[in-house]
């Protein structure tokens, strides 16, 4: 696998300097830390997820969605499916006292990673037009506006080159 491997780990400001690790966004971890999720979610601009939504099968969602966790708190997540030949992002959120620690470049290196094993030809993900700061960091990390879809840019990105971006 190219990019970040699953047990990635660094530090954090957060929690006195906890470690922090990358593990699977499992249906069981979902269940444990949905309240935690949700709270993550909440400041991303848009509809936040109803506890159905974090819940619901689609395919290859709990192979692909990923979270960082300290000291047994996410403290960021990215949930993705496989769709079209894609690695389609669905939600990517750092909690907002972890921001500019590399979490969610972590992520979506780690995730893009798992595209390439999985010979995705694209990742894709979709951004509100009016989250500027999310619009920066994907573009920074490799991602460019394909099209306008409504209230939304969405986003493509050759997996690899989002893989081995620093």
């Amino acid at each position: 696998m190219t990019g970040i491997s699953e047990g990635t780990a660094g530090t954090s400001r957060r929690a006195a300097d906890a470690p922090w690790t990358v593990e699977p966004l499992t249906r069981d971890a979902v269940t444990r830390h949905l309240e935690a999720l949700r709270r993550i979610d909440a400041a991303v601009i848009g509809v936040p997820w109803h506890a159905e939504q974090w819940q619901l099968d689609l395919p290859a969602k709990w192979e692909l969605s990923r979270m960082v966790v300290a000291n047994g708190i996410p403290l960021g997540f990215l949930v993705a499916s496989s769709r079209d030949g894609a690695v389609h992002c669905h939600r990517i959120a750092v909690a907002a006292d972890a921001y500019r620690q590399g979490l969610g470049t972590v992520l979506l290196r780690t995730v893009a990673a798992l595209a390439v094993a999985r010979g995705a030809e694209a990742f894709t993900v979709k951004v509100h037009r009016t989250n500027a700061r999310s619009l920066a960091f994907l573009q920074h990390a490799g991602f460019t506006i394909a099209r306008h879809d409504g209230d939304n840019f969405l986003l493509t990105a050759l997996p690899d080159r989002v893989a081995r971006r620093s």
